[in-house]
């Protein structure tokens, strides 16, 4: 089994802890049919390395827990983030994958609302579907370009590369 470094376990608890923060800072925002959840900007990290997923994963089933609709969210959501992780990790993290935090949450997420809120299924798929998609892709997608061209995280993405 392979040990985890400290290094790791702090920088997997500042994702999560920044998910959540966010999370909370724009509660109005992050919950309900229509939702542009400010933290899933973070889903790009796993762009950068698959170890991130348990971060992004951590912070979303925290800020889950302060969800009207916990009892749901935290297992759906959570899953539905960890789902869509390990499909940007199958593909191997092209920044292409950044969409599939956008489909999966939009039917993970929109059935949840259907099911727990009784809101009309497809305006929760698509409400929920815009969210994402201007986070992750609008927001996201320019950040990830920007940051990956950095000197700053290549040398950080090195450093990772050598301790794999």
């Amino acid at each position: 089994m392979k040990k985890i470094a400290l290094k790791d376990l702090i920088f997997q608890s500042m994702i999560a802890a920044t998910y959540v923060v966010l999370s909370l800072v724009f509660k109005d925002i992050s919950f309900g049919m229509i939702q542009f959840r400010i933290s899933e900007i973070l889903v790009i990290l796993i762009l950068f390395s698959p170890k991130h997923l348990i971060g992004v994963s951590i912070g979303v089933l925290i800020s889950n827990l302060f969800s009207p609709i916990a009892a749901f969210d935290v297992p759906i959501g959570t899953s539905a983030t960890i789902i869509a992780g390990l499909l940007m990790i199958l593909f191997r993290r092209k920044a292409w994958t950044i969409i599939f935090p956008t489909i999966v949450n939009a039917f993970a997420i929109g059935w949840m609302l259907w099911f727990a809120l009784d809101y009309p299924f497809w305006e929760s798929v698509g409400f929920v579907a815009l969210g994402q998609f201007v986070i992750t892709i609008v927001f996201g997608l320019p950040l990830y370009m920007f940051l990956k061209n950095s000197i700053d995280i290549k040398e950080i993405l090195e450093d990772d590369k050598k301790a794999l």
